[in-house]
């Protein structure tokens, strides 16, 4: 890989080794590269030498962030199996039957096969990186599920997530989000200083936000933004799964929804 690395590395793109010997590089906008060292890139070098300096070029300027690149693109990378709350909300039968939505999916690769083996009607992603079709959230969903990316993200960045998942979120359905602990964060990662309500990690040459909750920390931010009920379903550790079920609209009023950090009102639209 050479001196290409380096810069990957100032761009945020993870480089993840695989068993066999090769190389798997994740970039910005859903971008996916492999190097073999006996075949080399899986696409020509010099597209790859120019989609690094572009994003090199437009992080210089402030147009992208390697920290929200690399935040995202390293939140889960599930190898062989599907994330733990995946799994338990399908033990519990909890997807049977609904169509879900799957929000912030990262690389938790196994995650859909999984969902509708345990009943699914439908499975939609949406991830900025992965699956950016931003057109799956003009619909509402009996389940949304929200694994692991609230605890990377700023309070700015934090409201956008919580904003899609109120419009989502069926009137009559739920929202499942699971956030690391606090332990994990002060003991596993390289904490270099505290920002804003979290904290810089360095586990990379490029810092990442990362965030640990206890368990009512987190439903008092989720009733807190969204209203309607938040209950925990289970811990991982130290990690916490929560229920979200939004407050039952009354006939001719006005559904709230945060935006840009305010309550607005909005129509409910009942969208399908």
């Amino acid at each position: 890989m050479g001196a290409l690395s380096d810069r990957m590395k100032k761009a945020g793109w993870p480089i993840v080794r695989e068993r066999n010997g090769s190389w798997v590089v994740y970039a910005s906008q859903a971008r996916e590269y492999r190097y073999d060292p006996s075949t080399g890139w899986s696409v020509p070098e010099k597209d790859l030498a120019a989609a690094l300096e572009n994003d090199l070029l437009e992080i210089q300027q402030g147009r992208l962030s390697a920290i929200r690149t690399l935040s995202r693109t390293t939140a889960l990378n599930h190898a062989r199996k599907p994330s733990q709350p995946i799994v338990r909300v399908c033990q519990d039968g909890r997807v049977d039957g609904k169509r879900v939505l799957h929000l912030g999916t990262g690389l938790d690769r196994f995650a859909k096969d999984a969902l509708l083996k345990a009943g699914a009607v439908s499975v939609d992603d949406y991830d900025p990186n992965f699956y950016p079709n931003r057109s799956v959230l003009d619909s509402t969903y009996d389940v949304v599920l929200c694994n692991y990316v609230l605890n990377i993200l700023t309070p700015a960045e934090r409201r956008l997530v919580y904003d899609d998942i109120a419009a989502c979120t069926a009137p009559q359905g739920s929202a499942y989000l699971c956030v690391q602990g606090k332990w994990p964060v002060l003991n596993k990662h390289r904490v270099v200083r505290k920002h804003e309500d979290g904290y810089l990690i360095r586990d990379t040459n490029v810092p990442t936000f990362r965030k640990g909750y206890d368990s009512q920390e987190l439903i008092d931010e989720v009733c807190g933004l969204l209203h309607g009920t938040a209950e925990l379903v289970c811990m991982f550790y130290n990690n916490s799964l929560v229920q979200w079920r939004p407050d039952k609209p009354k006939a001719g009023k006005a559904s709230p929804i945060i935006l840009n950090g305010k309550m607005e009102p909005r129509m409910n639209t009942n969208k399908r």
